[in-house]
């Protein structure tokens, strides 16, 4: 049997081409505590350590990696899409910018 790699809790840095991350990902479906944790410690050395507001909409989501092309050095280039619990891994996730990749 496979093990899984994500480890519950860990926070997934994710920039998009902009340089802008559109929201931000903890593995697993944790509290809103357990998730501001997870950044805090992340950006706990960092200028750039993400506000999340009191009331900042915190949902547990669904995720799962689709190969989307390749860039100019021939690498595979991966998006994450929101989908359904049976197709995708627990993610917790504040949105900052809406997702355009949702497929469930």
């Amino acid at each position: 049997m496979a093990t899984s790699t994500r480890e519950r809790g860990k926070y997934h840095y994710l920039v998009w081409e902009d340089g802008e991350p559109a929201g931000h990902y903890v593995n697993g479906h944790v509290t809103p505590d357990e998730f501001r944790a997870a950044i805090d410690a992340y950006f706990r050395d960092s200028r750039h350590k993400p506000i999340i507001p009191a009331d900042a909409k915190i949902e547990h989501v669904y995720v799962r990696s689709v190969r989307v092309a390749n860039d100019d050095y021939g690498n595979r280039q991966y998006q994450w899409r929101h989908t359904s619990a049976e197709l995708g891994f627990p993610m917790t996730y504040w949105e900052i910018f809406p997702n355009l990749n949702s497929d469930g």
